[in-house]
Protein backbone atom coordinates (compact mmCIF):
# COMPACT_ATOMS: atom_id res chain seq x y z
CA UNK A 1 0.00 0.00 0.00
CA UNK A 2 2.66 2.53 0.98
CA UNK A 3 4.46 1.26 -2.08
CA UNK A 4 1.89 2.95 -4.34
CA UNK A 5 2.19 6.28 -2.53
CA UNK A 6 5.97 6.01 -2.50
CA UNK A 7 5.90 5.40 -6.26
CA UNK A 8 3.62 8.40 -6.69
CA UNK A 9 6.02 10.59 -4.71
CA UNK A 10 8.95 9.28 -6.72
CA UNK A 11 7.18 10.04 -9.99
CA UNK A 12 6.56 13.70 -9.07
CA UNK A 13 9.68 14.65 -7.14
CA UNK A 14 11.37 16.54 -10.01
CA UNK A 15 8.33 18.44 -11.27
CA UNK A 16 7.57 22.11 -10.71
CA UNK A 17 5.58 22.95 -7.59
CA UNK A 18 2.52 24.12 -9.56
CA UNK A 19 2.46 20.89 -11.57
CA UNK A 20 2.81 18.78 -8.42
CA UNK A 21 -0.03 20.67 -6.78
CA UNK A 22 -2.35 19.94 -9.73
CA UNK A 23 -1.31 16.27 -9.84
CA UNK A 24 -1.82 15.83 -6.10
CA UNK A 25 -5.26 17.41 -6.27
CA UNK A 26 -6.22 15.22 -9.23
CA UNK A 27 -4.81 12.13 -7.51
CA UNK A 28 -6.90 12.88 -4.42
CA UNK A 29 -10.04 13.34 -6.49
CA UNK A 30 -9.47 10.09 -8.37
CA UNK A 31 -9.25 8.25 -5.05
CA UNK A 32 -12.73 9.43 -4.08
CA UNK A 33 -14.21 7.09 -6.67
CA UNK A 34 -14.66 3.40 -5.98
CA UNK A 35 -12.12 1.28 -7.81
CA UNK A 36 -11.15 -2.33 -8.22
CA UNK A 37 -7.49 -1.32 -7.97
CA UNK A 38 -7.67 -0.69 -4.20
CA UNK A 39 -9.87 -2.01 -1.48
CA UNK A 40 -11.64 0.51 0.73
CA UNK A 41 -8.93 0.55 3.43
CA UNK A 42 -6.14 1.04 0.89
CA UNK A 43 -8.04 3.83 -0.82
CA UNK A 44 -8.66 5.59 2.50
CA UNK A 45 -5.00 5.36 3.42
CA UNK A 46 -3.94 6.74 0.03
CA UNK A 47 -6.46 9.56 0.44
CA UNK A 48 -4.98 10.39 3.85
CA UNK A 49 -1.43 10.36 2.48
CA UNK A 50 -2.46 12.54 -0.44
CA UNK A 51 -4.27 14.98 1.87
CA UNK A 52 -1.16 15.15 4.08
CA UNK A 53 1.00 16.00 1.07
CA UNK A 54 -1.47 18.65 -0.04
CA UNK A 55 -1.54 20.11 3.49
CA UNK A 56 2.26 20.36 3.56
CA UNK A 57 2.37 21.95 0.10
CA UNK A 58 -0.25 24.55 1.01
CA UNK A 59 0.89 25.38 4.55
CA UNK A 60 4.57 24.32 4.73
CA UNK A 61 3.79 22.54 7.99
CA UNK A 62 3.87 18.90 8.98
CA UNK A 63 0.38 17.56 9.68
CA UNK A 64 0.21 16.98 13.43
CA UNK A 65 -0.93 13.37 13.13
CA UNK A 66 1.80 12.47 10.62
CA UNK A 67 4.82 10.64 11.98
CA UNK A 68 8.33 11.84 11.16
CA UNK A 69 9.26 8.87 8.97
CA UNK A 70 6.25 9.38 6.73
CA UNK A 71 6.81 13.14 6.60
CA UNK A 72 10.47 12.62 5.64
CA UNK A 73 9.23 11.19 2.34
CA UNK A 74 8.33 14.75 1.30
CA UNK A 75 11.94 15.93 1.67
CA UNK A 76 12.98 15.24 -1.97
CA UNK A 77 10.05 17.36 -3.13
CA UNK A 78 11.06 20.15 -0.79
CA UNK A 79 14.68 20.01 -2.00
CA UNK A 80 13.51 20.17 -5.62
CA UNK A 81 11.20 23.14 -4.98
CA UNK A 82 14.02 24.99 -3.22
CA UNK A 83 16.45 24.20 -6.04
CA UNK A 84 13.94 25.62 -8.54
CA UNK A 85 13.37 28.71 -6.33
CA UNK A 86 9.74 27.71 -5.82
CA UNK A 87 10.04 27.44 -2.06
CA UNK A 88 12.17 29.32 0.46
CA UNK A 89 15.22 27.49 1.78
CA UNK A 90 13.90 27.79 5.33
CA UNK A 91 11.30 25.16 4.37
CA UNK A 92 14.03 22.55 4.97
CA UNK A 93 13.94 23.40 8.68
CA UNK A 94 10.93 21.11 9.07
CA UNK A 95 13.05 18.19 7.89
CA UNK A 96 16.14 19.08 9.92
CA UNK A 97 14.35 17.96 13.09
CA UNK A 98 13.85 14.48 11.71
CA UNK A 99 16.60 11.97 12.55
CA UNK A 100 18.34 10.59 9.48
Amino acid sequence: MHYDFDNFLNSIKYLDRADVLVLVQNHGQSLEKASTRYDKQERLELQKNTADLLFWMEHQKRPLHMNELEFAKFKPLCENFIKKHQLASRAMELFSRIPA
